[in-house]
């Protein structure tokens, strides 16, 4: 109580969340949710930044005083040495109209409101063009299911049983690293059971048992035929409904991630946005938020409720980031973190370091969406702290996802799971640096476009801003991005949906089409990157409509910048030829 007493005030974090403030600087509550570089304290209530007056205070002074972990202190003191920087989040959210022509709100960190943001630099550069008349630029695409399932046919099926397995095993690639429902050896042997069993359909498990064969049918048709996919499909989300719905249970949530993630590879990402809302609300409804809970359980339900919770985290992570959407389970980071620490120290923790990775990911994704797109600005110093925690999750990292390690020289279907579910996390550890960093590119190219022709002493100068830096590095991590998805070309049995992968290669290509207009393609490979980016896109829009959706817009921003680079060459030609004229006449 008396250290209560002399506790002046709360800084602005523990006000907005109402939660009991230790008073120091940075207080107990934001070092331990890695917030230090935000830990501010005003005498106005803390509200969300707005750029015009609220800068400041979200970027901290530099007499803060840090005690945290060496890649925090590392961080700042990095940040310290030079001057701050702020780069303003182009307010680009807007409604699209979707195939039935409704509004969907699409938010500033969606790849579509990037395009938006790069069709803004190409007027700029070079005037109208394909890129920047695209009539499908006001569109969202969103492919619509036939009529029929309106009244699915619930009809008895015959099931053959190496098929089925066949099926499960394409559902379990496709979604390795990402959605971990199942005890892999469990499914089986009730897969067995529930194949032979002719009465199969009053099984309670039998929808999320359809919605396997769905996904799996989905992402190993040959010929992109949908059928077989949309019959176990319609079934088994029927099933769901009926079954599910009242009562939340593991099943519940199971079987609507599933239907999610069919929803994903069908290119219905605004149904899947609303599917997945019933599996969020079931997951807290069985307080797997919370991690002490799992203490309750035995251990094998405990396992599976730590499986289906990083599941619920990944996908609720993809949706908010690729669609510009609040994440729904954001705000629970310090009650989770806490309950970990509590967790661990009673020897309770079974989370495998795959996984521990992959969470720790998406804490980092939940802040990139949160105190940067959803406040609109990033300053440098925030990112100094955000990629403290970056360098964190790079320090150890398990084998299992160290793609070097991992042999990918032959076609090897066995090898493909661990490579497929590493890319997929290094392509989302890209993915989130592009998001970070995305703000400072914009800025620089802004910059670079408007300074055209000033003396090189100030190019310089710039150059060696910190924003330039994290520029640069949204430039290499989509590089990167895109030799991870190239490296995965080559194995013949790569699933033919991978919504994941093909919104990383979008993201990727984007960004090098428009450092290309601030001149970056003389010293970097974007054009190869661009040419790399359709390639993959191109590859997949075999079965996939997004796929042909993006690579149509690659393809557009290719041509744009084909074209800016002639007049570019052509404004250097007619310079050097002013110059020899002068002298020679």
């Amino acid at each position: 109580p008396d250290k209560r007493r002399r506790i002046a005030q709360a800084c602005d974090n523990c006000k907005r969340r109402k939660e009991r403030c230790d008073g120091s600087r940075p207080c107990s509550i934001c070092i331990r949710r890695r917030r230090e570089s935000e830990c501010h304290f005003s005498e106005t209530p803390a509200r969300l930044l707005r750029p015009q007056n609220n800068v400041n205070n979200h970027i901290g002074s530099p007499g803060d005083a840090i005690q945290a972990s060496p890649s925090v202190h590392a961080a700042r003191n990095h940040s310290n040495s030079r001057p701050e920087s702020v780069a303003p989040v182009p307010r680009l959210a807007r409604l699209l109209r979707d195939t039935h022509g409704k509004f969907m709100y699409v938010g500033d960190s969606a790849s579509l409101s990037f395009v938006q943001s790069v069709r803004r630099m190409v007027v700029s550069a070079i005037g109208d063009c394909d890129f920047t008349n695209d009539p499908l630029r006001h569109q969202i695409i969103e492919t619509t299911p036939p009529t029929s399932t309106l009244l699915p046919d619930m009809s008895p099926l015959v099931l053959d049983l190496e098929e089925c397995k066949q099926l499960s095993r394409h559902y379990l690639l496709a979604t390795t690293g990402l959605i971990d429902l199942f005890d892999i050896p469990t499914y089986f042997r009730h897969l067995d059971n529930w194949v032979v069993n002719q009465t199969r359909d009053n099984d309670v498990k039998s929808s999320i048992f359809y919605m396997v064969l769905a996904i799996g049918a989905q992402v190993s048709s040959p010929d992109g035929d949908q059928t077989l996919a949309e019959k176990y499909f319609n079934r088994g989300r029927h099933m769901a409904v009926m079954t599910f719905t009242d009562a939340p249970s593991l099943l519940t949530i199971q079987a609507y991630l599933c239907i999610t993630m069919y929803m994903l590879g069908a290119c219905r990402r605004n149904a899947a946005f609303m599917q997945f809302g019933i599996a969020v609300r079931a997951a807290f409804a069985l307080g797997m938020h919370k991690s002490s809970t799992h203490a309750l359980f035995d251990e094998t339900e405990a396992g599976a409720r730590r499986r289906i919770w990083k599941s619920v985290r990944v996908l609720d992570i993809f949706l908010s980031a690729s669609l510009g959407r609040p994440p729904a389970t954001s705000d629970l980071s310090m009650e989770k973190d806490k309950d970990v620490v509590d967790e661990t120290a009673q020897g309770l923790t079974s989370t495998d370091p795959f996984s521990s990775k992959v969470l720790a990911l998406c804490d980092i994704f939940e802040r990139i969406i949160i105190d940067v797109y959803m406040k609109k600005a990033v300053s440098t110093r925030l990112a100094d702290s955000i990629s403290g925690q970056y360098r964190d999750w790079t320090s150890d990292l398990p084998e299992s996802l160290q793609l070097a390690n991992l042999d990918s020289s032959e076609d090897d279907p066995e090898k493909l799971s661990k490579v497929l579910a590493a890319s997929y996390i290094i392509s989302s550890y890209h993915w989130s640096i592009i998001l970070l960093t995305r703000p400072f590119l914009t800025f620089q190219i802004i910059k670079d476009m408007s300074r055209s022709g000033q003396n090189l002493e100030m190019s310089d100068q710039v150059d060696q801003s910190s924003i330039k830096t994290y520029a640069d590095a949204c430039v290499d991590s989509s590089l990167r991005c895109l030799n991870i998805a190239q490296t995965l070309m080559r194995y013949s049995s790569l699933p033919h949906r991978l919504p994941f992968i093909i919104n990383s290669v979008c993201n990727s290509a984007l960004v090098l089409g428009a450092a290309t207009f601030a001149d970056q393609d003389k010293f970097l490979p974007l054009e190869d990157g661009l040419k790399q980016g359709i390639h993959i896109l191109n590859h997949f829009a075999q079965w996939d409509p997004h796929a042909v959706r993006y690579a149509q817009i690659v393809t557009y921003l290719q041509d744009a910048t084909a074209q800016y680079i002639r007049q570019r060459s052509q404004r250097s030609m007619e310079s050097r030829r002013s110059n020899v004229t002068r002298l020679f006449g």
